[in-house]
């Protein structure tokens, strides 16, 4: 119980420096970080969801490796949300904000169907994200509009 506390603040402090070295450092590193884990085949491809943004100006296309197969991988993608398995990232920092969120250590198999018009819950309080694209063990892709924040979200396996 303790040594899960103490875990959970470590994340939290290195989130809170992580999250504050993104935002000072920005205008320095802005498009190493826009592109980050990427390479120039990446960047270059048409993803899924391309078709539905316009003029974005600027965003961001992100990758890391997971060492597993994207069947292994798409689970935990589906399950994500405040209402569902959580987003794998800073419990105790989103929470601080008031997100309420849990994040789950395993599969939930109630959380496994998702389908085009559901939606994403981030904050309790946030307009929600609408699912516009299922591809099983491909790719999920959101529109996120309304928000300063980039309008598309996705992830592509």
């Amino acid at each position: 119980m303790i040594i899960n506390a103490i875990r959970k603040i470590r994340e939290a402090l290195s989130g809170v420096f992580f999250i504050a070295g993104c935002v000072l450092l920005r205008p320095i590193f802005h498009s190493w970080y826009a592109k980050w884990g990427t390479t120039s085949t990446d960047i270059n491809r048409k993803l899924p969801g391309d078709e539905y943004i316009s003029c974005l100006r600027g965003g961001y296309t992100q990758a890391i490796d997971i060492n597993a197969s994207p069947g292994a991988v798409w689970p935990w993608i589906v399950q994500m949300g405040q209402d569902k398995a959580g987003f794998y990232s800073y419990e105790l920092l989103e929470n601080m904000i008031g997100c309420n969120i849990h994040n789950a250590a395993y599969i939930i198999n109630e959380y496994q169907n998702i389908k085009v018009g559901d939606r994403l819950i981030m904050h309790p309080k946030a307009p929600t994200v609408p699912v516009i694209i299922v591809k099983p063990v491909e790719s999920l892709d959101m529109v996120v509009s309304k928000m300063k924040i980039p309008p598309m979200s996705g992830y592509s396996i």
